[in-house]
């Protein structure tokens, strides 16, 4: 994965609204420097980066969504900017299926009814794959006949920011820490459970990644903790997909033919194989929640965003 961009121009004397608008403005500037390899380049890693670029982006904005919320140049920014992400997700969530059904496929190098049901579902991956792409370059065209990067950087780079947030800018990144431990998730087994929790561990990552910019504050050791978090959650999502994924291939009505009988039995395979694989990191993700979240970080890094906002 590409190394994000530094945000410049940020220091110790300035205010929370300028520096929010310097990091949507490198984000996009990021984001949008993938355009043109994207549509040129059949490598999957690239798509990745644009659409980690736009969510560290819709993030931003989001966060700081009450210096601009007045203007309805914002919401419409927004929109595209959340629309484009969309699309880039669509192609990045087949590439990752494909990606973890042929490194399975290694493991499973023994069962050939897996392997068998494995080619079938990539095959039809692929073919979505290709239809999801043309609707990527067609909404990035789209955008660049609208000149939609020009109008994006202009409203961002001279809009004035007001002084009217203080009390709104005290509970940004406390916001995210208390949302992130409202999904609490640590007794549950639930897929949803699991997947909101995770949604919210992506947010709080990317909230402490902005404070470590705004206040030149290094949160190393939280952030840290909170990949592994997210690795995990990501790990035991993939489970999940997988399994929704296979069940919705198998057979709904009676199977006579002896290449559907192949390719069901393979698929139950599949489903045995990624329940236990969910079952091991679910066990991974208590032990670590117990040990790491439970208490420690949270009182870690509560004092920590309470004092710094404080001064805002």
């Amino acid at each position: 994965m590409a190394k994000a961009w530094e945000v410049a121009g940020i220091e110790e004397s300035t205010s929370l609204g300028e520096s929010a608008k310097l990091i949507i403005t490198t984000k996009f500037r990021e984001a949008f420097s993938f355009s043109e390899v994207v549509t040129t380049s059949e490598d999957i890693e690239v798509v990745h980066d644009m659409r980690v670029s736009l969510r560290r982006l819709w993030a931003a904005m989001t966060s700081f969504a009450h210096y601009f919320e007045d203007s309805k140049k914002f919401i419409k920014l927004s929109k595209h900017t959340r629309k484009l992400a969309r699309k880039l997700g669509a192609v990045r969530d087949l590439d990752v299926l494909i990606e973890i059904l042929q490194k399975q496929s290694q493991e499973l190098v023994y069962n050939p009814s897996a392997l068998f049901a494995i080619d079938y579902i990539v095959s039809h991956c692929y073919t979505e794959r290709i239809q999801h792409r043309a609707k990527l370059f067609k909404y990035l065209e789209k955008l660049v006949q609208r000149s939609f990067e020009t109008k994006f950087l202009e409203f961002f780079e001279t809009i004035e920011i007001t002084n009217n947030s203080s009390k709104k800018e005290r509970k940004i990144f406390l916001n995210s820490l208390e949302n992130f431990y409202e999904h609490d998730a640590k007794g549950s087994a639930e897929s949803e459970a699991l997947h909101q929790l995770r949604i919210a561990a992506k947010k709080l990552r990317y909230s402490l990644e902005f404070f470590e910019v705004c206040f030149q504050q290094p949160l190393t050791e939280q952030l840290k903790s909170l990949r592994q978090l997210q690795e995990l959650l990501g790990d035991l999502h993939d489970c999940d997909v997988m399994v929704s994924l296979l069940k919705s291939y198998r057979p709904n009505k009676k199977i006579k033919l002896e290449i559907d009988l192949e390719i069901d039995l393979g698929l139950k395979e599949l489903i045995t194989y990624f329940k236990n694989k969910r079952a091991n990191f679910l066990e991974l993700f208590q032990n670590l929640w117990l040990q790491e979240f439970e208490v420690n970080f949270y009182n870690q890094l509560k004092p920590l965003l309470h004092s710094q906002i404080n001064d805002v």
